[in-house]
């Protein structure tokens, strides 16, 4: 179960009273921190997860929350629930490109048999879209954040193939931009 968190004092509260006053803290200091980062960004909020047979959780860890800052915003980084939000930025990032997602995350996880279908529906995911902030374009800062917000889900092998990708595009821009310009001599033979 997803929701907005609307009443930020009565999650602290809850947590306080019915928990060991060492949990209590630890998820008061936590959800208080996400409500100060929320008022550092203008139209953030806090989104309450309760992991449940719905959601697709195993069942044991049903009943398990997790509080998150929402939209998501590229350099926020891991906190168990970003995943999606960071592949979705690095897919859309990639796919202006030219680069092939899917291809390069195959190449960075070969043994990786699985069902990747979760990719391609990132694109039609409303829900993830919604709670994701993409840069406007692929700036170099927008790169830099998208490769550390990779690192930061354990998606190191990803990251490092998709930067690899990046440089071998760059490399080949700057070479045929290169053998593309007229020779500086003037043609006098000097």
């Amino acid at each position: 179960m997803e929701t907005k968190v609307s009443n930020v004092l009565g999650e602290i509260d809850f947590w306080v009273k019915n928990y060991s006053v060492e949990h209590g803290k630890r998820m008061r200091d936590w959800i208080s921190d996400l409500k100060r980062k929320s008022l550092d960004n203008p139209g953030s909020w806090i989104k309450k997860i309760v992991w449940d047979k719905e959601g697709g959780y195993p069942e044991h860890a049903w009943g398990y929350t997790q509080y998150t800052l929402r939209p998501y915003r590229q350099g926020y980084g891991c906190d168990g629930t970003t995943d999606l939000n960071i592949h979705l930025i690095a897919m859309t990032m990639a796919e202006r490109e030219g680069i092939d997602y899917l291809d390069i995350y195959r190449r960075a996880y070969p043994e990786e048999n699985g069902d990747l279908a979760w990719i391609a529906d990132l694109r039609s995911d409303a829900v993830t879209a919604s709670e994701t902030v993409i840069p406007e374009k692929n700036s170099n800062v927008a790169w830099r954040l998208a490769l550390e917000d990779l690192h930061q889900i354990n998606n190191r092998s990803l990251s490092i193939e998709l930067k690899a990708e990046l440089y071998e595009r760059i490399e080949n821009a700057q070479k045929n931009d290169a053998e593309s310009k007229p020779s500086r001599s003037s043609g006098l033979g000097m």
